[in-house]
């Protein structure tokens, strides 16, 4: 058994009730790693080619990392993968929470559902066991009383519950799964786990994680908890992750250097995201041009009305108490208490950047409030929040022109910044009831059913609504919503965008690139490739980004051949990721998906008319040719070189490509 694996990955045919586990060999593990490479190989392998992506020959597959659940802070992600009822081609997520360390005590590496269940169920693994459980009488539930039953049936408040809510149910195509108020969004996840009646998965375990070389493990851990406290360093290394200005004396510098004086030994490096989470982001990055506003019309501070009444200290002030991700002292995470009126909810998850910009300056919303209620009902129907955002900035846009009316939305008003329209949307989507029934499967599906013209306002890549980074001020956005598999996703691309502001995402030289030009579109290709492979290496292996690429001193190289004793170099990880990123573009040229389908709306092309960056005009074309050169796909397909797949050992798997 290779450290770091259990080498157990578990088959459930929902049709039948079948389950059987097979071997996961070292070959596979070191050529896949885990999470969502693993689960690509999984479903390009017993997923066959044009199936109906909620139908009984889909398969969703969840899959860790061998750094989940070492206790390395960061390492708690698990990823879900499948073939997506929103885009057509490939769909993963990753989410944190604690059920990733615990899926891995329970004694797996992946768990694989196919087929439909005549009846919603549930499996429970419970230390190395597995059993599926009848969930009818949770069908119809929310995720929270989904979470509460489970646990009080089972007997156990220790179990952790990763499950749909009723948009899953009614296979919403903007369903996520969700765990401790973490969402397992994008892709359309939770319609195909609706679709085949899984209403969730409980696991509970006490095996642990063996490591191979657990004493350099425990250095490089040190090392690591020593670089979150060295106060000397605080403030260099919070200018290289992008957090203050780089003018010294600035007062948010001068408020850090106070913060240190008085929690010394604090692990300082992530501060803002201890504090606040992303909602410390919002009100800059809303403000700098990078977030939407009305339906991405608006852009920059001119068109920021009221930025402070949501985002940072306005959420920060109805905090009730902090949450963690399994292992991490970062602790981004929170709930909040909105004590009484009609936006009341007590100890709900604590939005983040992209809800709060989504909900927000893109609906023209800055009640705080009516964004953490907003948020809870997505949490509680599980849906995805930026998708739902999407939904009704578009809905409130196509309202404005008159294209729908109080006649189509059964008398609601969607003017711009109407609370009440808000919330009554997010709750008719998630029940796919009224109005919302015409949004529960996104912008591009509602704009075909509205015609009229509306296409135009219908922002997405491929069917997937585009996240709150405008790639408008950094193409390296752009680059990865139109390269990734899964397209319109921010969190594939965080490292690319870091490396493209000069910045550093690892302590490894050759991935470091200091001297980057950031509107050069023509000379990146190398970059771009080399930090989305490291991406989906860091991703594969379990890791948080915030944590990997925000702490540039994270050695995940070092970290990995720890665990698995593996003689592992920096050069094998970069073509591990090149690997796991052409199986998944593989996966899409087999479905028939072509990389002209993953276009940006015009409205995203064309030069922004106002904002800090109004007039620039980014060749995104070039960009995405050049990233395809650099990965060994032709540059106008987008198809991996025959070359490519010999070289990366995907022949036999991938076989001939359309």
């Amino acid at each position: 058994m290779v450290k770091g694996y259990v080498d157990k990955v578990l088959f459930v045919d929902l049709n039948n009730s079948m389950i059987k586990e097979e071997t996961l060999t070292e070959k596979v593990s070191r050529r896949f790693i885990g999470n969502k490479g693993l689960g690509a190989k999984i479903l390009y392998e017993w997923v066959k080619p044009n199936v109906d992506p909620l139908g009984s020959d889909n398969m969703v597959v969840f899959a860790v990392g061998p750094l989940t659940g070492t206790g390395l802070p960061g390492a708690s992600r698990y990823g879900i993968v499948t073939k997506s009822p929103l885009t057509g081609g490939l769909g993963d997520s990753s989410s944190g929470g604690s059920f990733g360390h615990e899926m891995r005590r329970a004694g797996f590496d992946a768990l694989c559902f196919s087929g439909i269940s005549p009846k919603p169920v549930y499996l429970f693994l419970n230390d190395g066991k597995a059993k599926l459980r009848d969930a009818t009488h949770l069908w119809g539930k929310d995720t929270i009383e989904t979470e509460e039953s489970i646990r009080k049936e089972l007997g156990d408040k220790q179990v952790k519950v990763a499950c749909i809510g009723p948009a899953g149910e009614a296979k919403s195509l903007l369903a996520a799964v969700i765990h401790e108020g973490c969402a397992n969004g994008r892709s359309g996840i939770g319609a195909v786990m609706g679709s085949k009646r899984l209403k969730a998965i409980a696991v509970k375990g006490i095996q642990k994680v063996e490591i191979a070389q657990p004493k350099q493990f425990d250095e490089l851990r040190r090392d690591l908890m020593d670089f979150l406290t060295i106060e000397d360093e605080l403030i260099p290394r919070l200018k290289q992750a992008h957090y203050i200005k780089d003018q010294e004396g600035g007062d948010e510098a001068k408020e850090v250097v106070s913060l240190t004086r008085h929690k010394k030994g604090e692990r300082l490096s992530l501060y803002r995201l201890k504090n606040y989470g992303t909602a410390g982001f919002a009100k800059g990055l809303i403000e700098s041009g990078e977030a939407p506003i009305k339906n991405w019309r608006l852009i920059g501070k001119e068109y920021a009305h009221n930025v402070d009444n949501y985002t940072g200290d306005a959420i920060l002030k109805y905090k009730s108490k902090s949450h963690t991700c399994f292992g991490c002292p970062v602790a981004c995470k929170g709930y909040v208490t909105v004590p009484d009126g009609p936006y009341a909810v007590s100890n709900a998850a604590k939005p983040e950047y992209e809800t709060l910009v989504m909900f927000g300056c893109d609906c023209l919303i800055d009640n705080a409030e009516a964004i953490i209620k907003a948020n809870h009902l997505c949490n509680l129907y599980g849906i995805d929040t930026i998708s739902v955002g999407a939904s009704i900035a578009f809905a409130m846009e196509c309202y404005e022109h008159g294209i729908i009316t109080k006649e189509d939305t059964g008398g609601l008003d969607l003017g711009w910044g109407s609370v009440d329209a808000l919330l009554a949307l997010v709750e008719q989507i998630g029940k796919r009831e009224g109005f919302g029934a015409l949004l529960a499967d996104g912008v591009k599906k509602a704009a075909e059913k509205i015609g009229k013209g509306c296409d135009e306002w219908a922002i997405h890549i491929g069917g997937q609504e585009i996240p709150a980074h405008d790639p408008r001020i950094a193409p390296a956005w752009g680059a990865v919503y139109t390269v990734d598999a899964t397209p319109a996703r921010h969190t594939t691309g965080h490292e690319t965008w870091i490396t493209s502001k000069g910045l550093k995402i690892c302590p490894y030289p050759e991935l470091h690139y200091p001297d980057a030009v950031v509107d050069d579109t023509h000379n990146v290709g190398e970059q771009y490739a080399d930090t989305h492979k490291y991406h989906d290496l860091s991703a594969s292996a379990g890791i948080c980004s915030f944590v990997s690429t925000l702490l540039p001193g994270f050695r995940m190289i070092d970290f990995i051949a720890a665990v698995t004793g593996w003689d592992y170099t920096l050069k094998e990880a970069i073509e591990t990721g090149r690997r796991i990123e052409t199986v998944r573009i593989a996966f899409n040229l087999r479905e028939g998906l072509r990389p002209s389908d993953f276009t940006m709306p015009r409205r995203v092309v064309e030069p922004a008319i106002t904002g800090p960056f109004a007039g620039k005009k980014v060749d995104f074309d070039t960009v995405r040719k050049n990233y395809y050169k650099a990965m060994g796909w032709d540059p106008e397909t987008g198809k991996p070189l025959d070359s490519t797949l010999q070289e990366l050992g995907l022949k036999a798997l991938v076989g001939k490509l359309p």
